[in-house]
């Protein structure tokens, strides 16, 4: 029986200074990037997506990267479960 290694997920630190600008008042987030995989829809699929949820809410401007991003993670949740 082979064993599953365990993969080291990339991250990237997003950094929040305060409002007023202070340096001395930091707070660091380490955030998981997932890598491109099999689970990765194409650009041409979440771009369909992202319009279906554009037209479903209406029409309504403003929330494009909202809606890319919802498109993405529904697609790629979608393909994980196939791959199961």
């Amino acid at each position: 029986m082979a064993t599953q290694r365990k993969t080291r997920v990339p991250t990237v630190r997003k950094v929040k200074t305060s409002l007023n600008g202070n340096s001395d008042s930091v707070a660091v987030q380490s955030v998981a990037v997932p890598p491109v995989t099999a689970f990765s829809p194409s650009e041409e699929e979440v771009r369909q997506r992202a319009y279906e949820l554009f037209v479903a809410r209406g029409c309504t401007h403003g929330a494009d990267v909202a809606d890319w991003l919802a498109a993405e993670d529904e697609l790629r949740d979608r393909l994980a479960v196939r791959a199961l």
